[in-house]
């Protein structure tokens, strides 16, 4: 899909993925962006909202579209960005409207130059958040975290791993499309593991879902996701 240099000046890259659950196929899509994004990639109502952001927000704002509209465009290759809208919710959760795509929902997150999104079945509801990584975060974090998150810091590499945790908090928020409108303890991590080339965390009072996460040098992708669909995404490599 050919895209205006003007629209975004580096990267677009999508997996598709597809799992058979309970006799049923289930498809998802996700989509990494890297680069700047500007208001040619929007719709008539998506600009609206556009112009009510500040200035800090906006080119996020159309990072975040970009990534979006990829990763929708990858289930359906013959949309162009012109028939696929995300729309904001009352929280400012992202909706999605496309009349060759029902059903279906996505999640964004983005940070810098980078941006986020995983399409998915509304019957499946998933949530993705991307974080910098920092030195000195875990200070920064710690205050908000439990006795037991705390606990995950010690040792070495203490400053991803906050963010690994936080990343996770913020991914859960998204399936609940609440955001952290609710206090981050709601969102409690309380168990880790290595697994494959990521680390993968559970929830203290959401036993049916994982948080699974993939560390660059620079950022941290995570995936809240059903375990029954953790498949789709082992083996995402950035």
């Amino acid at each position: 899909m050919e895209i205006d240099k003007k629209a975004i000046s580096h990267s677009i890259k999508s997996w598709v993925r597809s799992l058979e659950i309970d006799g049923r196929v289930y498809a998802f899509s996700i989509a990494v962006v890297e680069g700047v994004a500007d208001s040619s990639v929007l719709s008539k109502e998506e600009l609206q909202t556009f112009e009510e952001l500040g200035e800090l927000r906006k080119a996020s704002y159309c990072l975040g579209r970009v990534a979006a509209k990829s990763a929708v465009s990858a289930l359906v290759p013959s949309l162009g960005f012109d028939r696929i809208e995300i729309l904001s919710g009352i929280f400012g959760q992202p909706v999605l409207r496309c009349d060759s795509l029902r059903g279906f929902n996505v999640s964004i997150a983005h940070t810098g130059e980078v941006a986020l999104a995983i399409v998915f079945p509304e019957e499946v509801p998933c949530g993705v958040d991307v974080e910098k990584l920092r030195e000195g975060v875990s200070e920064m974090i710690a205050p908000e975290l439990s006795y037991g998150e705390r606990k995950l810091l010690a040792g070495s590499g203490k400053d991803a791993e906050a963010v690994r945790i936080w990343g996770a908090k913020e991914a859960m928020s998204k399936v609940l499309r609440t955001g952290m409108a609710v206090p981050a303890r709601f969102f409690e991590i309380n168990e880790s593991e290595k697994r494959g080339g990521g680390k993968v965390y559970r929830y203290q009072h959401f036993d049916e879902y994982l948080a699974v996460t993939y560390t660059t040098s620079e950022v941290v992708f995570v995936f809240a996701v059903p375990i029954v669909i953790v498949k789709v995404i082992e083996g995402f490599y950035y």
